[in-house]
């Protein structure tokens, strides 16, 4: 057994990602089969069991294959499903808020109101 891709996919969404997998994600090469947990990738020389889950709000994925012996094309099967992956499901990063005035925890107080609650009874923003 060799792992053959780690992937940190981020969204919480388990359940689309399974269903990416399932229906939208096409391999290179090989015959997909749906599994509760993801897909078995066969082709003629190799099995690659590819399977995800969540845990603190990001879904992770990995491949494993189950010869000992890579089968064509192995890299570049990798490569494309990582690109698909992150094609299908890509970094958002939220834009910050403009420094017009005011610290900036309070600046961030609409987007995460928590942090501010926390922040604003400590002088200058400090634990002591």
């Amino acid at each position: 057994m060799q792992q053959l891709l780690y992937r940190e996919i981020p969204t919480p969404e388990i359940e689309t990602v399974l269903d990416w997998l399932w229906h939208s994600y096409i391999p290179l090469v090989g015959k997909k089969t749906k599994t509760p947990s993801g897909c078995l990738l066969e082709t003629g020389d190799a099995q690659v069991s590819i399977f995800v889950w969540t845990v603190q709000r990001t879904c992770y994925m990995k491949a494993f294959r189950w010869s000992a012996k890579p089968f064509k094309q192995e890299r570049r099967v990798m490569q494309d499903l990582a690109g698909q992956v992150m094609g299908a499901f890509p970094h958002r990063y939220p834009v910050l808020p403009e420094r017009s005035g005011g610290g900036f925890f309070r600046i961030c107080s609409p987007a995460i109101p928590a942090l501010w609650s926390i922040f604003s009874g400590f002088p200058r923003g400090n634990l002591t």
